[in-house]
């Protein structure tokens, strides 16, 4: 005898992806998966939003279900994985893209992969002209490296911690198969906001770690600034 009787099945599930945001080392754009927040932000409470923003294993920050064509901010906190912060990034994705990135700053601090050609060095002032005993760390000045094109934004640049440290990640013309490398000739300006850029013409070799020997003096003369050490 054979009967028959309707199954029941649960309704799939289909979540809209309103919001993907990827966090990347900004020097080698490689994606940082770990050791880094983010969160739904109000910039006006300053306190986190619900929903909760999903973490997958691409390193993605995922807001799903929520409305395209309207303005989130994005706070991240990339402060355990050695980079500045914390970033906050304001979005439409309707008008500026589902998917965004988010260039994080290396701390100068942390450690730089073998072969990474770097300038570091630290900027200072002189509360008075010319006498050590007054020279103070001048925070949040970019250091970069001027684009051809003065209309377009720098290729590799960084700002100055605190301390008025600075660790400057580049990437040079590699030589030519089988040749040495070569010095390369960069300019590297130093600017405080929008005051004056002071630029500084220095030989950079690829893949090795140049070190200012003293600071650099953001209200200096360009010819005064120091040397790379030996």
């Amino acid at each position: 005898m054979s009967q028959s009787f309707e199954i029941a099945f649960d309704e799939w599930r289909i979540d809209d992806v309103t919001l993907a945001v990827l966090p990347v080392d900004r020097a080698t754009r490689v994606p940082v998966r770990s050791g880094v927040k983010a969160y739904l932000w109000d910039i006006v409470e300053k306190r986190e939003l619900p929903p909760r923003l999903i973490h997958n294993h691409s390193g993605y920050f995922v807001l799903i279900n929520q409305e395209p064509d309207a303005d989130y901010t994005i706070r991240i906190e990339p402060e355990a994985a050695g980079y500045r912060g914390p970033v906050e990034i304001a979005v439409n994705p309707h008008r500026d893209g589902m998917r965004q990135i988010a260039p994080l700053e290396r701390r100068p601090d942390r450690p730089f992969d073998e072969g990474t050609t770097l300038v570091r060095g630290d900027v200072i002032r002189f509360k008075v002209a010319g006498d050590p005993d007054t020279r103070v760390p001048v925070a949040d000045v970019t250091v970069s490296v001027p684009a051809a094109d003065p209309a377009d934004p720098p290729p590799f640049w960084t700002t100055t911690d605190s301390r008025g440290v600075f660790a400057l990640a580049l990437q040079l013309p590699p030589p030519n198969a089988g040749e040495a490398p070569r010095p390369v000739a960069v300019t590297l300006r130093f600017q405080e906001g929008a005051g004056p850029p002071l630029d500084v013409t220095r030989s950079l070799t690829d893949g090795r770690t140049h070190v200012f020997a003293d600071p650099i003096d953001i209200d200096g003369d360009p010819a005064d600034q120091p040397d790379f050490a030996p």
